[in-house]
């Protein structure tokens, strides 16, 4: 698994530079299906593309409470997942 370079407010002026290494990652990661993608970064972003700054502590790096918990349910449904891909249900 490879959890996605996240947005934050604090490196916004670096974030077309992260999100293309999100990419490039992703198609590297596509050839090699053993692989796993984990996008943290889409569920950071509101509807015009711009980081949500609420889901940062007052520092506008770390993650808060609700920025975790965008990551962990992102990272739970990729296991899962993978889970049920190597375990189907009978």
């Amino acid at each position: 698994y490879f959890i996605s370079i996240k947005p934050s407010v604090k490196r916004w002026k670096y974030w077309n530079k992260m999100d293309e290494a999100n990419r490039l990652i992703v198609q590297y990661m596509a050839r090699h299906s053993h692989l796993r993608f984990i996008d943290v970064s889409s569920p950071m972003l509101d509807r015009k593309g711009m980081v949500k700054d609420d889901l940062f502590v007052e520092d506008q790096l770390h993650l808060n409470a609700k920025g975790y918990k965008i990551w962990a349910k992102e990272i739970k449904s990729a296991v899962e997942g993978t889970y049920n891909i190597l375990f189907p249900k009978k």
